[in-house]
């Protein structure tokens, strides 16, 4: 298993150093040379993006520093389906989230866009979660194993960007934080969601 997941990051090196020299044909911000950026990230970030898509690892600092270094609408735009065969693309997504580096909704990344499986996420938390982060803030109560399931899988900075304050009227921040965190999933001190500001540790 070992020396297949070797051959598998060595494919994945090739896949990405050809897509990367490949001719720019689109705006400054997604073109250009970011070959260095894919090899910063393959160094420090592929152990948190590999497959299977569960579980999600919190990446290293060092990851996370790759994130923030790198040009990702270009890395973005360098992954093709045969990168996207090798690395888990829920998982980069919960890499660049919790790096507080994520994906702006209708943002694209290789196949992925990210506001394409945002409704439904919402409809299933809406199902699985509702009864856990409805206000008042107290009592709060942990949340089904379901619940979980689905809070690891959804596209939360999509999710968040559409938290309007009327939604902040009916919902508790304060329980949303306490369920993400539950599950596995914490929000970053200082990102936010709808108008909350996640609070310092």
């Amino acid at each position: 298993m070992a020396r297949l997941f070797a051959v598998c990051l060595v494919l994945l090196s090739f896949a990405m150093a050809a897509a990367a020299a490949r001719p720019a044909t689109s705006s400054s911000t997604t073109s250009g040379d970011c070959g260095s950026d894919v090899q910063d990230l393959m160094a420090n970030c592929q152990d948190y993006v590999k497959f299977p898509a569960d579980p999600k690892i919190n990446p290293s600092q060092a990851c996370c520093d790759a994130v923030q270094r790198a040009n990702m609408p270009c890395v973005c735009n360098k992954v093709t389906p045969e990168v996207e065969q090798l690395i888990c693309m829920d998982k980069v997504v919960y890499v660049v989230a919790f790096c507080m580096k994520p994906f702006q909704p209708g943002s694209h990344c290789g196949s992925y866009h990210s506001s394409d499986n945002c409704a439904n996420d919402l409809k299933e938390l809406i199902a699985e979660c509702r009864q856990y982060v409805m206000n008042p803030a107290d009592p709060k109560v942990d949340p089904s194993d379901t619940c979980c399931s689905v809070v690891q899988k959804v596209d939360i900075p999509c999710l968040c960007s559409k938290v309007t304050k009327e939604i902040e009227k009916i919902v508790s921040m304060e329980k949303v934080i306490y369920v993400a965190s539950y599950c596995k999933r914490p929000f970053q001190p200082g990102s936010k969601c709808g108008s909350y500001t996640i609070p310092p540790v």
